[in-house]
């Protein structure tokens, strides 16, 4: 099984992707959406509840991560039904960087968007509207970009239309 991160900044598109992928045909995860993968967690490592109206300082001293033993059990209950398939993993964690993947494709957006798409009240996520959650994700832009081109991913224009991004990734995959 090939394993593609599509990774990126909030509002990127990552959730959206996978479910249009998965309408595709494609073997997805949408590693947000996926109980007990993702958590917060404070500078020792220990799970945290995220407070409701979350402070810069608060944001600066905690970290969305994987659980990496459930992702790893996820990757293995995939591995029969994808075979020799590609499996889209949508997501990013600040430890995103201590799994293997094949491929990683980056869903490259500008401020304007993010802060668009983050302020919608249909997105399916709160971050970017509670608290100094929009103020830190603004400063954070760039780091993330650099983070996933130190990697080698493969930059895709996230601002496009979905089918369009859709058919990108499927090429770099």
């Amino acid at each position: 099984m090939r394993v593609v991160q599509v990774a990126g900044s909030s509002g990127a598109g990552k959730s959206a992707l996978s479910r249009h992928l998965r309408d595709l045909g494609q073997h997805t995860v949408s590693t947000d959406g996926t109980d007990g993968l993702c958590r917060w967690v404070d500078a020792a490592d220990a799970v945290v509840q995220r407070p409701p109206s979350p402070s810069v300082a608060w944001l600066a001293e905690h970290r969305w991560v994987w659980d990496l033993a459930r992702y790893s059990s996820l990757l293995e209950g995939f591995a029969p039904t994808v075979g020799d398939g590609t499996l889209f993993v949508c997501g990013s964690a600040a430890n995103d960087d201590r799994v293997d993947f094949d491929a990683v494709v980056l869903l490259d957006i500008d401020e304007p968007t993010m802060v668009a798409r983050v302020l919608d009240p249909a997105r399916g996520n709160d971050f970017g509207r509670i608290g100094d959650s929009l103020e830190a994700l603004v400063a954070d832009l760039p780091a993330v970009r650099e983070r996933y081109l130190s990697r080698g991913a493969v930059v895709v224009d996230a601002t496009q239309p979905l089918s369009t991004v859709a058919a990108c990734v499927l090429a770099a995959a």
